[in-house]
């Protein structure tokens, strides 16, 4: 079984209110590859991520990845 994943990705350059950074939904099956995949994005983009589970994203708490030099 799947499950909706919603990733945000907000750079550390150009910073923006949460509700105004796109959602991307992927289908993954289980949180730890979720997070996972969060992890390598935030050091990929250099960015922080916000990673929410189930539909309507910006109305969730989420959690939260940042890669630190």
């Amino acid at each position: 079984m799947v499950t909706r994943f919603n990733f945000q990705i907000n750079p550390y350059g150009r910073r923006k209110a949460w509700d105004q950074v796109p959602v991307k939904i992927k289908f993954l099956a289980n949180w730890a590859e979720a997070t996972s995949l969060a992890k390598r994005a935030s050091k990929i983009f250099k960015a922080e991520v916000r990673l929410t589970e189930g539909i309507k994203p910006l109305n969730k708490s989420g959690a939260y990845f940042y890669y630190l030099d």
